[in-house]
């Protein structure tokens, strides 16, 4: 299955990612969704990798693998890697609960996930809210393009994996919690409104247009 993906701006929370995955160092790493925009790019930065896999519902990847099921499975074995990635995916997810206990089972005892998702309570969607308007990356299903903003074109012209839930601060901790990750640590990407309006140094988590986070088993 082909899909048609947007270009993904090398913004502030890339940025921020691609520094905390520099800081962790890890030697295995399992990208998920990482069709859209792949941080393998600074693979070379890091000493001592050992292996670097992508898993997305489409080409192109290692592992092709439909994860919006509730009973889904990895096919991949415990204890596998000390890395997860997965950035701007379980805002697309009916079951990210699912998804999180998978990457539980295959992270290490000392592993870590590093995932980021739209803040539906940032600053500038505050702002939209009040006046009235619905923020972009707000849940919207699978409308059609031009009512909801967020899905993916096939080739075949269908559309899928808009996104289906809004994460703030706390829901995001509930979350995690429940998926039995106790330690999540949060980090400002700044503020995006059509383009980088404000740093991540000015802006604090909770206003921030992304929550990024580093996820661990504790």
């Amino acid at each position: 299955m082909e899909v048609f993906r947007n270009k993904v701006d090398k913004t502030h929370r890339i940025i921020q990612t691609e520094h905390l995955i520099k800081k962790i160092n890890p030697k295995s790493v399992l990208e998920i969704g990482a069709g859209d925009y792949s941080f393998e790019s600074i693979a070379s930065e890091l000493s001592g990798l050992k292996k670097w896999d992508k898993l997305d519902f489409s080409p192109p990847c290692d592992i092709q693998l439909d994860i919006n099921k509730e009973d889904v499975v990895f096919p991949i074995n415990n204890a596998s890697y000390d890395l997860i990635i997965i950035t701007e995916v379980l805002e697309h997810l009916l079951w990210p609960q699912s998804v999180l206990k998978e990457c539980r089972r295959i992270l290490t005892d000392s592993g870590n996930i590093i995932g980021s998702v739209p803040n539906i309570v940032s600053f500038s969607y505050r702002i939209k809210w009040l006046l009235g308007g619905i923020p972009s990356c707000a849940a919207c299903g699978n409308l059609p393009s031009g009512i909801g903003l967020t899905t993916y074109l096939q080739e075949d012209g269908k559309i899928i994996a808009g996104h289906v839930i809004d994460f703030n601060k706390k829901r995001l901790m509930q979350l995690f919690s429940y998926c039995l990750f106790p330690c999540l640590k949060f980090y400002s990407v700044g503020l995006f409104w059509g383009r980088q309006i404000l740093p991540p140094i000015l802006t604090p988590t909770s206003f921030s247009s992304n929550l990024l986070f580093v996820a661990s088993k504790g």
